[in-house]
């Protein structure tokens, strides 16, 4: 596990330092894990994971798939829902009533899935 962590913190372009504010973790703790000194129990794996959007099957080695990753996602579902709202509004040049309503309908759809993955639209 030690490997993959150094390897994430090195991919992201972060220090230990930021990895253990992102945790909530102290970067005593993080060096630990990163040396191969300790080994995470299972909370402190989950929230490691979290923030470098990979999955705890990954930085263990038990998968090579670091996976798409929740965060990407969300940011690309706030673009979407972004992008649809600017267009109903905004960008509706011929006064398209039902095209305002369309893209209205799939900016609520997205903002309705956001809350539900308790994420919020920010």
């Amino acid at each position: 596990m030690h490997e993959r962590l150094s390897q994430l913190i090195q991919e992201k372009n972060i220090t230990q330092r930021e990895l253990a504010n992102k945790t909530g973790m102290t970067e005593c703790t993080i060096s630990r894990y990163c040396s191969g000194e300790r080994t995470p129990h299972a909370d402190n794996l989950r929230r490691i994971a979290k923030a470098l959007d990979v999955s705890s099957d990954y930085l263990l080695g038990l998968s090579d798939e670091q996976t798409y990753g929740v965060n990407k996602l969300v940011e690309e579902l706030r673009n979407k829902r972004k992008k649809y709202y600017e267009f109903a509004f905004f960008h509706n040049e011929h006064n398209d009533k039902d095209l305002e309503e369309k893209c209205y309908k799939k900016a609520m759809a997205i903002e309705k899935t956001l809350d539900v993955l308790g994420v919020g639209v920010k």
